[in-house]
């Protein structure tokens, strides 16, 4: 699991383009490794599981939640006893807290959610009503989704189930947090610009050991690492919503060969760029534009 490469990226869909969000309710399809470009909530309503992620592997029992970064590997089994289970699993696309400007998105990038998370009976109580909703095309169901994913970002604020990464006046002023945070407001604006780690030494006083152990320490990867997961997150939209060649997408999101380019795509999607934009376009609704082949 430690490998990206070797987690499956879940082609089913997830909401469509104009609403990206859905949710799913089982009670005999498990979830073998993969990973989805969403954000997902796994709540395991009835029963245990064997679950993991990334590294990690847990025991679930009734009651548990999970709150999953985008293109995480994780998955879903049955215990060795092969007990009955029932999970909800919610998906969402970043876009649906708003514009990239919007203070609900901003917080999303400047803060880590706790991975395990407690929510209210009444928040707990939507998701059999929305599932229900969704398999009777219930006309008017995306505003109760809605309200359910605002509800729950809602409660994780009140009860501060979140760390914040980066710090601005209004949270953590420590030197460091000010330090990560500029470094990351650099990659941020200019992600298709060449970026070195002196460009980045020249923006704040710390040596290049310190930057870089800093940076790991709050946000979780290396700054090469950052900067490629920004480069292929605006690639990924690119691939999907526009008719622009491989090439193109990855100079423009500034890779200097579309090798490169199709490489690190793979190590963190776990496909090449155009099996991501079939699988895409096929599960998320949009119709093919013409002249679009990589």
């Amino acid at each position: 699991m430690k490998n990206r490469i070797k987690s499956d990226y879940e082609t089913m869909p997830h909401g469509s383009s104009d609403f990206h969000m859905a949710v799913f309710s089982e009670r005999v399809y498990e979830a073998p490794l993969h990973h989805h470009s969403e954000y997902a909530i796994f709540y395991l309503a009835e029963g245990k599981m064997d679950f993991g992620i990334n590294d990690d592997t847990y025991e679930l029992s009734a009651g548990d939640i999970i709150f999953i970064e985008p293109y995480m590997p994780y998955y879903a089994l049955y215990n060795k006893d092969r007990e009955s289970f029932h999970y909800y699993s919610i998906l969402f696309g970043e876009e649906m807290l708003g514009a990239e400007n919007d203070p609900c998105s901003i917080f999303m990038k400047d803060c880590r959610i706790n991975r395990f998370l407690s929510l209210s009976d009444t928040i707990l109580s939507y998701l059999p009503q929305i599932f229900t909703m969704i398999e009777d095309d219930t006309y008017g169901r995306e505003f109760l989704m809605k309200t359910l994913l605002f509800n729950i970002f809602a409660h994780i604020v009140n009860t501060g189930q979140y760390m914040r990464l980066f710090g601005d006046g209004n949270f953590n002023k420590t030197a460091v947090s000010q330090a990560v945070n500029c470094v990351i407001t650099y990659i941020d604006e200019h992600y298709k610009e060449a970026i070195t780690l002196d460009m980045l030494l020249e923006k704040i006083s710390y040596s290049k050991s310190h930057l870089m152990r800093i940076f790991k320490k709050q946000t979780g990867m290396n700054i090469i690492d950052y900067v490629n997961k920004v480069r292929i997150d605006r690639a990924c939209l690119e691939l999907i919503y526009t008719n622009k060649s491989a090439t193109e997408i990855a100079l423009n999101n500034g890779f200097n060969t579309v090798q490169y380019f199709t490489r690190q795509f793979k190590l963190s999607i776990g496909c090449t760029p155009i099996e991501y934009r079939r699988f895409s376009r096929r599960h998320t609704n949009v119709e093919h534009i013409p002249g679009t082949e990589l």
